[in-house]
């Protein structure tokens, strides 16, 4: 993309950019999983998230001395060295996760290999079982365990990583131009800077308090936030919107943004967590165009026909996070 003269080939680029994307944000969460100790599982899995709002805060940062006609360039060219470093790095990333002791999982429990032996067994044989996992390498979570005797119904993989798209900090970049329209640029940036501080509290949260509450926590809040926020824009309160829209993204931060996928390996069974990972985040980016794509006509059509009325797109995220946190409290295993 940086050496692109026409429009085709920084759509190539971009396709290209997007499928690299896609598999690193599947696969890395699982591999964070596969070499983490089990007292630390959960926080080793939010170091994933925070190095994604590390990047687009960092690239956001870079963004604003070099967005002019002439330099736009630059910005595809640092990260192609920061992808030229991750591709000299993997070699040994990929001996350390093979020959990592410590891993939960074992070559005998390899899910490439049931899913090999699946494909490849006659139509008589569609009976065969998922590999068997030992009472000590499963999930401590004793809903897990609740679910197999059915006392609980088991959750949506997908409904994980997909549940956070809607009510995400998408929204509230979306409506900076209602809260502070000569600085819609500096409050972008100001949101992506919540985001990175607001995840480290998860790093030592996440094991601490556990999954669920930390889920149901986040929800809630950018419910609650939600609200506030659309009250606030329709009454003009910029300062009470500002501060709406920091603890909004906050809320996001400490919850839904990291630990969907931390969960992904914890309640999929191991031959099943790359199927899943692959459809949660393929929702979850589907759920994002759709927020990109309708929020300014539907906060237009949601508003009066005097321009009043801007806040009222929020109070469909209400309800959406009214709507996860109760999903949350039923489906999800503590």
């Amino acid at each position: 993309m940086a050496l692109a003269n026409m429009f085709v080939l920084l759509l190539l680029g971009r396709t290209l950019v997007g499928v690299g994307c896609g598999l690193t944000t599947v696969l890395v969460p699982l591999s964070l999983a596969d070499v983490a100790p089990s007292t630390i599982r959960g926080a080793i899995g939010v170091t994933n998230q925070l190095a994604i709002v590390l990047g687009i805060f960092a690239a956001q940062i870079l963004s604003l001395p070099l967005a002019t006609a002439f330099r736009w360039r630059w910005i595809f060219a640092f990260s192609a060295l920061v992808s030229l470093l991750q591709l000299v790095l993997a070699p040994l990333l990929a001996a350390d996760l093979a020959a990592d002791p410590s891993s939960d999982r074992s070559d005998d429990d390899d899910p490439l290999d049931f899913e090999h032996e699946a494909l490849l067994a006659p139509a008589h044989s569609i009976h065969l079982q998922p590999p068997s996992v030992p009472p000590s390498r499963r999930s401590p979570s004793p809903s897990c365990s609740a679910t197999s005797r059915g006392n609980s119904t088991p959750p949506s993989p997908a409904a994980s990583p997909s549940s956070s798209s809607p009510s995400s900090p998408n929204s509230s970049r979306a409506s900076s131009p209602s809260v502070l329209p000569t600085k819609a640029l500096y409050i972008s940036i100001f949101v992506t800077a919540i985001n990175v501080l607001m995840t480290f509290p998860a790093l030592f949260l996440v094991d601490k308090l556990g999954r669920k509450r930390l889920l149901v926590l986040s929800a809630g809040m950018m419910a609650g936030t939600s609200l506030v926020l659309g009250v606030a824009i329709n009454h003009e309160l910029a300062h009470l919107s500002s501060l709406a829209i920091v603890l909004f993204v906050a809320s996001f931060s400490l919850g839904l943004g990291p630990i969907p996928f931390v969960i992904l390996s914890e309640v999929v069974p191991a031959y099943a967590v790359s199927a899943a990972g692959s459809l949660g985040l393929a929702l979850n980016w589907a759920a994002n165009f759709l927020v990109g794509l309708a929020f300014l006509p539907l906060r237009n059509r949601l508003a009066t026909p005097d321009g009043d009325g801007d806040g009222n797109v929020f109070f469909i995220f209400t309800g959406l996070g009214a709507l996860s946190t109760l999903l949350i409290l039923r489906q999800f295993p503590r």
